[in-house]
């Protein structure tokens, strides 16, 4: 009778070699964003101060 009532076992979640390598990728797409994201504000950071500098008349 406890077998039709009873709570049925749930399988533990089966990660697979496939969604390792999936998860991988995001990571490294997501750091490499994070990484271009801060060049190009230091890009422009130094792009802003040339401008500054030039515009003050040092050309060093």
């Amino acid at each position: 009778m406890g077998a039709w009532f009873g709570k049925s076992k749930k399988q533990p979640s089966r990660v697979t070699e496939y969604d390792k390598s999936i998860l991988q990728l995001k990571q490294q797409r997501d750091k490499l964003k994070l990484y271009q994201r801060r060049i190009e504000q230091s890009l422009e950071k130094d792009k802003e101060l040339a401008r500054k500098l030039l515009r003050d008349g040092k050309k060093e």
